[in-house]
């Protein structure tokens, strides 16, 4: 048997490995910078003095001064038209919505850049107790059909996603396009 290798070997340059691997470690290390510094960071601070405004036009205020974009539920639309007074010297939105909330029930949830603004289950809890309905008169609610699309933060359907009625054990899973219909 012949041995000898007819074609030429290459010797290893190892200088350009080496430069190749740095290339690629910077190229990882640039990109990871990069996402890391495009996190959601709302951390802005306001200052003004309002008397006897409304906590729909503190929102407004807070709506044009920033990126937040304010949403009431149904059973505190009665809420925000109460009148009160606030100060605020470079606070952020957390400090200026507990000072602003703190005394009408309502509660709020910061989701990225939405602003949700809904009535306490503590206060909802209570005026259910007040007003009674005689078991008689309690008919089963009717069925409804629920439909919806799950996406995450890139807007990109969630494959797989488990949704489940509270407190029941109907459920369903999202298709390939992130849509679900529940009953």
């Amino acid at each position: 048997m012949n041995k000898h290798c007819i074609e030429e070997r290459k010797s290893f340059n190892n200088l350009l490995h080496v430069l190749k691997i740095m290339r690629i470690t910077l190229f990882f290390l640039f990109f990871g910078i990069l996402f890391s510094s495009a996190a959601n960071s709302f951390s802005q601070e306001f200052t003004f003095n309002l008397k006897s405004a409304s906590i729909r036009e503190i929102c407004k205020q807070i709506e044009k001064e920033s990126d937040y974009v304010f949403v009431f539920s149904d059973n505190s639309e009665k809420m925000i038209d109460k009148k009160v007074n606030i100060d605020a010297n470079a606070k952020n939105v957390a400090e200026i919505l507990d000072a602003v909330l703190s005394n009408t029930g309502l509660i709020y949830e910061i989701i990225d850049k939405q602003i949700v603004i809904y009535e306490s289950a503590k206060i909802i809890s209570a005026k259910v107790t007040e007003h009674k309905i005689p078991e008689s008169i309690i008919q089963q609610p009717a069925k409804k059909q629920i439909t919806g699309r799950v996406v995450d933060a890139q807007g990109e359907a969630i494959i797989g996603a488990n949704i489940v009625e509270v407190g029941t054990n109907n459920g369903t899973v999202t298709d390939v396009d992130g849509n679900f219909s529940l009953s």
